[in-house]
């Protein structure tokens, strides 16, 4: 039986979906921005702009608007021409991460034929040999698996699942995930059968959840996953995008992002062999951000650049230099993690979401 906070929250999101019309087909674009990686100075990340994720269409995810779904079919020989333009533009780039807007083996979203066609298309490239998509647990087959390696012969895979978080109640009511930790599972097991790696993403700070809470939440989900022998972890740091229910919270001051502190705290925590695999994203993103997650002016950059120098070299000396900075911003943040909280994740999540519904008349529990 389905718990009812999942049914609160995916029928809060509905509206949330519904609040914010689907852009037409003529906006939808691909895009790209760059990371650090131990692989090159910039690893860059694109997206094609396909019709937008599925999950989107239910619903969705609390903090995501990468959804942007739309109504109409964005046509094959247009997404081929996206695909075109990256690895044209990405030809001196022995690494390239390459997805959709949602999820990359959803056969509605990126059809067998263009994916096919990048397959080919990067083999041919004698430079490119890395290639990372990402999609949902639940869109991971071992037939889509198998096609791909085979087309790509030595060109490595990496695939990128979202787990978001290892509690339940974390990833699927607070998040509003709606996948389940033995299809997560089942879906790493299948990639590593097929010869891909795995990355897996970890969100630090999801709704409902204070700054101790998302500390302690972060973690445990990072050894959850590196428990699962995988590649890499990628810790996105919690960020406020419009069109989202963390956006509606965040108006309404119920939501920040974290503190770098935080991110350092987490990365601190760490055991050595969960360490060594994380990386920590979430503060670059195709589409605007209304808030991500910093300190005070006087140390936010310093302390952003040794996260960045982290995700290249992974030297956990970088982590524990920029830890043992000083800052006045840093006592504040002591003090927020070092009280105890009145409320539970539970309470809040009870207490914000009748909010949501009085400001729009919703019923919380209709029969």
């Amino acid at each position: 039986m389905k718990d009812d906070r999942v049914i609160r929250i995916q029928r809060i999101m509905r509206h949330v979906r519904s609040m914010y019309p689907w852009p037409n087909s003529s906006l939808v674009q691909a895009g790209f921005f760059d990371l650090p990686s131990p692989q090159s100075p910039s690893y860059p990340l694109g997206f094609l702009g396909t019709s937008g994720c599925r999950w989107a269409r239910q619903g969705g995810c609390t903090m995501c608007d990468y959804g942007g779904a739309i109504d109409e079919e964005i046509s094959q020989i247009k997404l081929i021409e996206q695909v075109d333009n990256f690895i044209d533009m990405w030809r001196d780039e022995p690494s390239i991460s390459l997805s959709a807007l949602g999820c990359f083996f959803d056969e509605q979203e990126v059809p067998r034929v263009v994916r096919e066609y990048l397959f080919n298309k990067i083999r041919s490239d004698s430079n490119i040999k890395y290639l990372c998509v990402e999609t949902r647990a639940e869109d991971i087959c071992a037939l889509k698996l198998s096609e791909a390696m085979q087309i790509l012969g030595d060109v490595g895979l990496e695939v990128g699942l979202g787990v978001e978080s290892a509690n339940d109640f974390v990833r699927n009511v607070c998040i509003n995930k709606g996948v389940d930790r033995l299809t997560i599972e089942a879906s790493v097991s299948a990639i590593h059968n097929a010869g891909a790696d795995v990355v897996l993403h970890v969100l630090l700070k999801p709704p409902f959840l204070d700054e101790r809470e998302s500390i302690e939440d972060a973690v445990n989900s990072i050894e959850y996953c590196a428990d699962l022998k995988v590649k890499r972890v990628v810790l996105m740091a919690g960020n406020v995008k419009m069109s989202t229910f963390s956006g509606w919270l965040y108006e309404r001051g119920h939501y920040k992002p974290p503190w770098l502190w935080t991110i350092l705290e987490v990365l601190k925590t760490l055991s050595p062999e969960a360490q060594k695999i994380t990386s920590v994203y979430g503060f670059k993103c195709g589409i605007p951000m209304l808030d991500i997650a910093s300190n005070c002016s006087k140390c936010t950059k310093k302390v952003r650049d040794y996260i960045d120098k982290f995700c290249c070299l992974h030297d956990p000396r970088i982590i524990e230099t920029a830890a043992n900075l000083s800052c006045e911003c840093k006592l504040d943040w002591q003090q927020e993690i070092s009280k105890e909280s009145s409320t539970s994740p539970n309470d809040r999540f009870e207490f914000l979401c009748g909010m949501y519904e009085a400001e729009f008349s919703l019923v919380a529990n209709p029969k």
